[in-house]
């Protein structure tokens, strides 16, 4: 599958290509990308993220002092650069260009430069007329210069007609919703999106990071292991939006911190040319006969780690990790993703894989020769993960992001998800869905607190081991 890019700006390494379907009505697209970019230095600091592969309690966060740029993958960004030179008259309105342009643009390492109309902050550098003379005239001069950096700063701060949201969904799904929230509303979205290789992590350390000034007003994550991490940070703010009613209480936070929807399962794709009797559960992936033959994507990032978790819980930590060690030593592949999976298992190189149902919907769609199978439906039952948002605690439009948690959990969205290409299975028993989305109830699902699934460092550092990543 094609990297790429939606109408938001963001950049994403799922599955983004080809048009979308429309389910809101309003127009979707994708089309072939190129990996996130990284924004070069500024003058007075470099913000680096680290590879996310973590040492330590928060390993990979983000120290910032500005506010990133909206609509762009998680990864390096530039601050507003200051103009350095003494103001003279002569010089004003080429200094006055120079800040504008700063609020208005962020470099980029090619050199070339993008709109960036989400939260930024400009200090402005002292000034100085250098034909002024000691006196009044000069005091004039310095808060005439002085109110003008401020009027600036005020045209690049936050404004009341927007939401910031950092998502781990992918751009071609969450796009298509938030340019319906802006139809419906007038309230623009800003998005932050994180990339496939760092699903939702990257994002729960940059949230954990900006804990004392936040910038999100809402995380919507697609699953529920992390965001139930950020809970007991102290990061989500209460709120059970209005359209709430009707979702099971085991997929929703019994505090009202985050609330879940949209479920996909956790499912074997096989390619069904190379393979006429595909396993059906996950221990079959351990035998001899798969030996090579399998591929699973990194199992410290999104919702494979949360199936690592999962596991934990239902087989204890013992037994999950005896469980990926049997893996390895199956020679299991471990590659960036979910879709990267997708593509090895439908281009032959493997034959079976440990996917996403969206992954293997896509994937079909398109003419792959896959299908999929709901691992242990005779015994233990498949991992369902649903979506879950939640507000952000001190979020700088907390009335915006209450609107839009309300309009992501109604079930209108829901039936959307459920039409459209990943065709996200609905968790309210009521909202309809094509014939070909499993109902939930139809399926042995594997009994998750997702409240109480352990993501210590300690479990993660030592499934990392147990993979050789």
């Amino acid at each position: 599958m094609g990297r790429g890019r939606g109408q938001g700006n963001g950049w994403d390494e799922g599955d983004t290509e080809g048009e979308s379907d429309g389910a809101f009505g309003g127009p979707g697209r994708g089309e072939g990308g190129s990996a996130p970019e990284k924004a070069g230095d500024t003058e007075t600091q470099k913000t680096k993220v680290n590879s996310m592969l973590g040492k330590g309690k928060y390993a990979g966060a983000y120290s910032m002092k500005g506010e990133p740029p909206q609509g762009e993958a998680l990864t390096e960004y530039s601050e507003v650069r200051r103009p350095r030179r003494p103001w003279t008259r002569s010089r004003n309105r080429r200094s006055r260009r120079r800040i504008a342009t700063s609020c208005a643009t962020i470099s980029t390492p090619s050199g070339s430069t993008r709109s960036n109309r989400g939260p930024q902050r400009l200090t402005p550098a002292p000034i100085r007329d250098a034909r002024s003379t000691p006196g009044g005239g000069r005091r004039r001069n310095l808060l005439g210069a002085w109110a003008l950096g401020l009027a600036f700063l005020a045209g690049c701060s936050s404004k009341s007609d927007e939401v910031i949201v950092y998502t781990s969904v992918d751009s071609i799904y969450a796009e298509e919703i938030f340019a319906a929230f802006t139809r419906e509303t007038g309230l623009v979205v800003r998005p932050v999106y994180d990339t496939e290789e760092a699903k939702t992590l990257g994002l729960v350390h940059r949230l954990i990071a900006e804990r004392a000034r936040p910038q999100a007003d809402v995380f919507w994550n697609g699953e529920c292991a992390r965001t139930a991490m950020l809970k007991r940070e102290g990061i989500l703010e209460p709120y059970v939006p209005a359209g709430a009613n009707g979702i099971p209480a085991s997929m929703r936070d019994a505090d009202g911190a985050w609330t879940g929807f949209g479920a996909r399962a956790r499912v074997i794709v096989y390619n069904t040319e190379r393979v006429k009797s595909p396993p059906r559960t996950l221990d079959e992936l351990t035998r001899a006969e798969w030996k090579g033959r399998v591929a699973i994507a990194n199992p410290v990032f999104g919702t494979t780690a949360a199936h690592a978790v999962a596991l934990a819980q239902s087989r204890g930590l013992e037994g999950a990790l005896r469980y990926f060690t049997a893996l390895k030593d199956n020679g299991i592949r471990v590659v960036g993703g979910n879709s990267h999976v997708r593509d090895l298992v439908a281009g032959g190189q493997c034959d079976v894989g440990l996917t996403d149902t969206d992954d293997v919907w896509i994937g079909r769609a398109r003419g792959d020769k896959i299908d999929m199978v709901y691992p242990d439906q005779d015994g233990a039952g498949t991992l369902l993960v649903p979506n879950s948002a939640a507000l952000i605690k001190g979020a700088p439009h907390a009335a915006q992001a209450r609107r839009f948690l309300d309009f992501l959990l109604r079930p209108a969205t829901e039936a959307a998800l459920a039409r459209g290409r990943s065709r996200q299975m609905p968790v309210r028993s009521d909202v309809e869905a094509p014939a070909d989305v499993p109902r939930v109830a139809s399926l042995r699902s594997l009994p998750i607190d997702w409240s109480s699934v352990t993501t210590s460092e300690d479990f993660f550092a030592r499934l990392r081991r147990v993979m050789g990543l």
